[in-house]
């Protein structure tokens, strides 16, 4: 097994990005799109006061920056192995620091960042549960998720990784196991594979979205994409609630005990 593990990392970590300025221009139309898969977050980030933050799998640093434009925060991007000109996105201000990093084995302190964050990675992972204890391990008030949702089916990825999809109750039973007070999610669409082009047209992307979208939330589809948030403390649960579409979950109570501390 660890062979393969050790393998899978290495195909993973020959996957560098080069440093590439669109990834941070509002009107790039690739950018828009992941921006506007980001927009569940917002809600989410604005519960708690979120100083530091930590992306996960980010080779462009795009997630990084655009939770540091929303909330001001420092922002470390990550990934297995950096492109060796990624140092860019630093002395650009887009981001305040980049680092290779193993899911697995993170090299931060526990409890020692907000948000710990990871979009459209955790289907990589050859161990994606052991990826979000680690996650939580490190964070000190959330973790995020914007994943692909499991469907039932099974699929592999190019680059030879099974593509572990999602499941929001698997992720909730995980968190109510370590006692944690709550998880929101949102789910929403991405008909990218209709309209990845070339060229990609990001308006008839976003106009197609937002029609699954509300066959989604009409109940008529199920959504293929979700943002879920992990939350290791209580948090103002009011900024969730300007938005019907995000459910959040709070722990239910175990009769069996009275007071029992929370595990961080």
């Amino acid at each position: 097994m660890k062979d393969f593990i050790n393998t899978s990392k290495t195909l993973h970590s020959n996957e560098q990005k080069i440093y590439w300025p669109g990834a941070f221009c509002g009107t790039q139309s690739d950018t828009q799109r992941h921006w506007e898969m980001l927009k569940p977050i917002d809600d989410m980030i604005k519960t708690f006061d979120c100083k530091s933050a930590l992306t996960i799998g980010d080779n462009l640093c795009r997630e990084a920056a655009y939770i540091k434009k929303i909330s001001g925060c420092h922002a470390t991007a990550s990934d297995l192995v950096m492109g060796k000109d990624m140092h860019r996105a630093v002395e650009d201000s887009h981001v305040d620091k980049i680092i290779n990093a193993d899911i697995e084995n993170l090299p931060f302190e526990d409890n020692s960042i907000d948000l710990v964050l990871a979009k459209e990675t955790f289907h990589h992972w050859p161990r994606p549960i052991l990826g979000v204890y680690e996650m939580l391990r490190v964070a000190s008030k959330c973790v995020i998720l914007i994943e692909p949702l499991d469907g039932g089916s099974d699929s592999y990825e190019k680059v030879g990784n099974y593509q572990y999809r999602l499941s929001i109750r698997e992720i909730m039973k995980s968190a109510w196991a370590l006692y944690l007070p709550a998880v929101a999610h949102k789910g929403f669409n991405d008909p990218f594979a209709a309209h990845k082009g070339p060229p990609f047209d990001y308006n008839s992307w976003l106009e197609e979205k937002n029609k699954l979208d509300e066959l989604s939330h009409a109940g008529k589809r199920n959504y293929n994409l979700a943002a879920v948030a992990i939350y290791k403390t209580p948090a103002d649960w009011s900024f969730l609630e300007k938005d019907e579409n995000i459910h959040l979950t709070l722990r239910p109570p175990n009769k069996h005990t009275e007071n029992v501390k929370i595990l961080t």
